[in-house]
């Protein structure tokens, strides 16, 4: 029911512009004329009318159900696996909250350019299906078939009501209805082997291809602004698109995979277990986009012959689509468009091809030492070939290709060492790459709806590489049972960062920063608290903490702006996305005897920079504490109930200009509780 109307869905779609009238009816012009209005209206009339707004109702609790089936049978006497399972689900979701944007004004401070109220509703429905299918012909031969198929859709309705201080004396409302449909489908096949006669060479190989789309069908996106009983649903001042749109854009993507690793173990000169270990990894990938955006001129003023009232659900009056047709004296036709469709398209087409190959060493130097080390060509070939409307602001042009031809030698070398039994020191150096998205590459620009912001590719991006030192202490107590601390660093060139490209705020990027670095501490812990006392001897507690610095340095232009438009003379900045702490924590009662298990979980993270600022202080995610408990309970040998509580904390999820959580508002909004109830039954 959303889909473009087949007469419009075809490839180099031509929507001819509008005609005022047919010419003499003895001019060579006049058919033409005649015919090409007649085009203009009928593929107006086959869009047909259509809900612009969203409309209000009560949402149902969310559901979900779950089903999954195994067993290991005999085929000529050998072992036969196969697992099947189904999950579908159904989540609703309704926010309120605000968004604004500032610009710095004359005296350095922030000022609100856009202050809106922010509403949404959405819904969300998955379902899922796996099999698995594992073969094992003999004690040193298995083979394995995986099949997974993940099906998500997503349907938003949104509407922003607030100013803009250009034009201060209007109201602005902005309205969304946007769905998004994905798919994954993805077909595997694996082997393992051990080859007794080859001195117990161990062979691994797997295939698998992939196959990934995304709909966006019918994307309408409505904005309008009034003063007292004028209503504008076409205007230059409005935020994109400025006219009544409607979007249909499609995504396919294909993957295919093959691996091979050996492994042939041997016994050092003190007989300890060895092995060297080699592989090869072929993965090719394409893409291709497709945005096709369908906007309606027209006549709307109070004295046109079709006004706008102001409810977007109306804009489609009986009769207003296509034209009013007049035949004059000398046989002339002139046309009155009342609304019409007119279009534009954008596109991009990826292609990438990753090949590599490794040799790596497990060697025991003696007992407690053990080294750990090799490395990996890696061949990388990523062409993006690109054409939008609008011209991309890092290049200017409208059609853009790019072509990213790199090889890399990528070592890696780690010692391992055995205090005691059960304990070890680990100390690691890698080196690794970050390769753009075909997305963040393609010169093509969109509204984001997760980062909220007109997002536009950038053809110039390069591969990030990386380079990684680790130090780490381990103690395992008892069987399940971990304690460790760990130091890393990192070594960043070519950071691939979101940032604003616009003074005003209303397009984002992407953007390699010359270099970078991260380091830190990492505490883990996993511990049953009986050895305190047996009386504690069913709760166990977990912990993952880290603290991190990170740092890049800005460049001659950020420097200025910085110190021209807010006063701020810093150098440096924190690297974006990299918050300086994560904790997790969590709490559980666990009595078989009862068939009880609790669990109180709690985890949060420092503010990130999520947008790199121009000409404004880069946009940080708030931290959004978060507080769950499950409590599970067994009956007999089948059924078990569960009861979730999420989100009891219910933070404000918050983005700001700035770090600190006062700052002014990016965007604000809360999620609200979510208290859940569950049914298994298990034979």
């Amino acid at each position: 029911t959303r889909a473009l109307p087949e007469p419009l869905a075809v490839d180099d779609l031509v929507i001819p512009p509008r005609v005022s009238n047919s010419g003499l009816p003895s001019s060579a012009n006049y058919e033409r004329n005649q015919a090409q209005a007649q085009v203009l209206e009928d593929q107006t009339l086959v869009m047909g009318s259509t809900q612009f707004g969203p409309t209000t109702r009560t949402a149902p609790p969310n559901n979900s159900f779950g089903v999954a089936l195994g067993d290991t049978v005999k085929v000529f006497d050998r072992d036969l696996g196969m697992f099947g399972g189904l999950t579908y689900k159904r989540n609703f979701l309704y926010l309120e909250g605000t968004s604004r944007r500032y610009l710095p004004g004359a005296d350095g401070e922030l000022e609100a350019r856009k202050d809106f109220a922010d509403t949404r509703g959405i819904t969300e429905a998955n379902w899922a299906a796996v099999a698995n299918v594992a073969f094992r012909m003999s004690e040193n031969h298995e083979f394995n078939f995986n099949f997974l198929f993940n099906q998500n859709a997503e349907d938003v309705a949104r509407t922003q009501v607030g100013t803009i201080t250009d034009d201060p004396e209007y109201t602005y409302y902005l309205n969304r209805l946007h769905w998004t449909e994905r798919n994954l489908t993805t077909y595997q096949l694996k082997g393992s082997h051990t080859i007794p006669e080859a001195a117990g060479l161990k062979v691994d190989w797997l295939g698998a291809l992939s196959g990934t789309t995304q709909e966006e069908p019918d994307a309408r996106f409505f904005n309008y602004r009034s003063q007292g009983s004028s209503f504008e649903p076409d205007h230059a001042s409005l935020p994109t698109p400025n006219k009544p749109t409607r979007y249909f854009r499609s995504l396919d993507e294909n993957n295919r995979n093959l691996k091979l690793d050996l492994t042939q173990p041997f016994e050092q000169w003190s007989g300890l277990e060895s092995a060297l270990k080699a592989g090869l990894y072929d993965s090719t990938s394409d893409r291709s986009f497709l945005d096709r955006e369908i906007y309606y001129e027209g006549l709307y003023g109070s004295r046109d012959a079709y006004p706008f009232g102001g409810d977007p659900n109306e804009l489609f009056p009986p009769g207003s689509l296509g034209y009013t047709a007049v035949t004059n004296s000398n046989g002339r036709i002139n046309y009155t468009w009342n609304r019409y469709i007119q279009s534009r398209e954008s596109f991009y087409q990826g292609d990438q091809q990753v090949s590599a190959g490794y040799l790596m060493l497990d060697l025991p130097v003696w007992e407690r030492l053990k080294l750990i080390g090799g490395a990996r060509y890696e061949t990388t070939l990523i062409e993006v070939a690109s054409r939008s409307y609008l011209p991309n602001q890092n290049t200017g042009q409208t059609t853009n290709q790019t072509t990213l031809d790199e090889a890399a030698v990528l070592p890696a070398a780690g010692l391992v060492f055995n205090l005691v039994t059960n304990m070890n020191v680990r100390v690691a150096f890698s080196e690794t790459l970050a390769r753009p998205s075909f997305r963040e590459l393609a010169a093509y620009r969109s509204y984001d709806p997760l980062l909220d912001e007109i997002l536009e590719g950038n053809p110039n991006l390069q591969t990030s590489s990386i380079r990684n030192f680790d130090l780490r202490w381990e103690w395992f107590p008892q069987p399940g049972d971990v304690l460790a601390v760990s130091l890393f660093y990192k070594d960043l060139a070519d950071a691939i960062e979101r940032r604003f490209l616009t003074i005003g705020g209303e397009v984002v990027s992407f953007v390699n920063r010359e270099s970078a670095e991260v380091y830190g501490v990492e505490l883990e812990a996993r511990r049953g608290l009986g050895f305190i006392t047996g009386q504690l001897s069913e709760f166990s507690v977990g912990l993952n903490a880290a603290l991190m610095q990170s740092e890049v340095p800005l460049t001659a232009e950020e420097i200025f702006n910085r110190t021209e438009f807010l006063g701020d003379t810093a150098t440096t900045r924190p690297l974006y996305d990299q918050s300086p702490y994560i904790l997790n924590v969590d709490f559980t009662f666990d009595r078989p005897v009862w068939g009880t298990t609790a669990t109180v979980a709690f985890n949060v993270f420092g503010p990130r920079i999520v947008i790199a600022g121009l000409n404004t202080p880069d946009v940080y995610e708030q931290p959004t504490p978060s507080l769950d408990v499950v409590i599970t309970k067994r009956f007999g040998d089948h059924f078990k109930l569960q009861f979730t509580a999420k989100n009891l904390l219910d933070p404000v999820y918050q983005r700001t200009y700035g770090e600190d959580a006062d700052a002014p508002a990016y965007s604000s909004y809360q999620r609200g509780r979510l208290f859940g109830i569950s049914l298994g039954y298990q034979y």
